[in-house]
């Protein structure tokens, strides 16, 4: 099982690799896109400059060194849909990523791995924009797609992505572990993340949310829940308490994945501060590590969460986990 950590910085690579990453996912925001589009329309789910690297001779280098150390780096092309003018810039994205060697691309929409893998035959992987949430789906991505790897929602269980990954093989399995929780199922969210950029008189907005979904807004008249509101009722510190609760962490699950057939654990952070992820990696190695040496799950938990959730005051709480349903697991264990 290996750990495939987001990076926008080459100069991250050998020390994510020495902590303990076996694989990368990126983007690339350069000229050709942002002289049409900016930032406001993303190439990718991460549309911020700080996410991406900045052209595609930072990508070569990225790939060269990952690869170096037998790592391996996947390109990320997965917002949910683009327009037929856009795919001229895709394609060249396409190109110049395979010209770089990158291992495989990310797509979301059927449409693009559909009219890539036919034109260029590369290696693909399904984004969690995917929404694969059964094992037909699964079983038409893997056969009539062509798609090597699933990148699994954060919406499923533990139950559901063992029932997928035992009945569809022959495919790799990647699942999130660690960081950026979302409220909203990725696939079936179209919320703008760019709006940081939205300018006015050409200058950068000091927006404080750049995510749609974040941003505030009032309701100057209306009800919610039969509650009549006035003009300073601001929604969004109900959305904001909420995504407070999104699960960012799915540590204590490690233990089962490594009895699953899942490929790889998706460590999230390509703005995420270095010595963060570098934690988190090595956080997540020992954890893989220690299921070997513990007698069941029971004892892998109490060690994992006393490492990490009694840490943030969190021990218990099912709106800090990626996968809740392990509280469960670990009562009955």
């Amino acid at each position: 099982m290996k750990i495939c950590v987001g990076i926008s910085n080459v100069n991250s690579v050998e020390k994510y690799i020495k902590a303990g990453a076996d694989e990368f996912y990126c983007g690339v925001i350069d000229k050709s896109w942002v002289s049409k589009y900016g930032y406001i329309l993303g190439i990718n789910r991460r549309p911020w400059p700080s996410t991406n690297l900045s052209g595609f001779g930072e990508l070569e280098a990225v790939v060269n060194k990952a690869h170096k150390y037998g790592s391996k780096v996947f390109f990320t092309i997965n917002e949910h849909c683009y327009s037929n003018e856009q795919l001229e810039i895709i394609e060249y994205h396409v190109k110049k990523s395979l010209e770089c060697k990158v291992d495989a691309i990310i797509f979301s929409d059927p449409g693009l791995i559909k009219l890539f893998y036919d034109k260029y035959k590369c290696s693909i992987h399904l984004s969690t924009g995917g929404t694969v949430f059964n094992q037909w789906t699964a079983k038409f991505y893997r056969d009539e797609l062509n798609v090597e790897r699933i990148i699994m929602p954060r919406e499923v269980t533990i139950d559901e992505i063992r029932s997928i990954s035992n009945t569809i093989i022959d495919i790799e399995y990647e699942v999130f572990i660690l960081n950026e929780g979302c409220i909203n199922i990725d696939g079936f969210c179209n919320h703008m993340h760019g709006l940081t950029y939205v300018s006015e008189n050409g200058k950068l907005q000091n927006h404080l949310y750049s995510v749609g979904c974040m941003y505030r807004y009032a309701l100057l008249n209306g009800k919610i829940n039969g509650e009549i509101i006035d003009s300073n009722y601001d929604i969004n510190e109900k959305l904001n308490e909420a995504v407070r609760k999104c699960g960012t962490c799915g540590a204590c699950a490690v233990y089962y994945f490594k009895n699953m057939k899942i490929s790889s654990l998706k460590l999230v952070g390509r703005a995420t501060d270095e010595a963060k992820i570098i934690n988190d990696i090595k956080f997540l190695k020992e954890s893989i590590d220690l299921c070997s040496k513990v007698k069941n799950f029971k004892e892998f938990h109490n060690i994992i969460a006393n490492k990490r959730c009694m840490r943030a005051g969190v021990v218990n709480s099912k709106e800090a986990c990626y996968y809740p349903d392990i509280l469960r697991m670990s009562k009955n264990v």
